[in-house]
């Protein structure tokens, strides 16, 4: 067999030997799929943080809600007792109210807790339950609070009566 002239011959190899392998890059499935499991896990992670954050501000922001209406119905309660509202003179006893309003709207209901020893300190425990609906105020949080009215109308009366006796 001859060659054109202007080629070469060149040197074959015997059959036997391997060619050389070229270097192989890239991952296995294994790899990709442990690094998939990682980040996946990293991301669930990090949306369970955020779903608790969010849920924690979305409570505080009702909490101190809550507290600054606690304040105004305290103030107003205060000023009602102050006046002499919600006492029954008969019984001698604070007089639970069952809905009352703020003038922003919302609804809220007192429960006096007669504590004994309260005539004497002029303090006075009191449930309250504050709510947007009037359906919604049974099942509000309550908050317990102690109110210093003042002294009661009937301490008052006494104590006018004992100041005329005097005299």
């Amino acid at each position: 067999m001859s060659l054109p002239a202007n080629v070469t011959p060149r040197a074959r190899r015997p059959s036997s030997a391997p060619r050389p392998r070229r270097a192989q890059s890239g991952f296995t499935l294994m790899e990709v799929l442990l690094a998939m499991f990682i980040f996946l896990a990293g991301v669930g992670g990090i949306y369970g943080l955020l779903s608790t954050a969010l849920g924690m501000q979305r409570e505080g922001l009702g909490t101190a809600r809550l507290a600054r209406r606690v304040e105004a119905v305290v103030h107003q309660l205060e000023q009602d007792l102050s006046n002499g509202l919600h006492w029954d003179a008969d019984e001698g006893l604070w007089v639970d109210v069952p809905l009352g309003s703020l003038p922003d709207g919302t609804l809220f209901s007192v429960v006096f807790a007669p504590e004994p020893g309260n005539e004497r300190d002029g303090t006075l425990l009191v449930e309250l339950r504050l709510a947007a609906s009037e359906a919604a105020l049974p099942r509000a949080r309550p908050v317990s609070c102690v109110l210093t009215p003042g002294p009661t109308p009937a301490a008052a009366a006494r104590a006018l009566l004992h100041d005329r006796s005097d005299r």
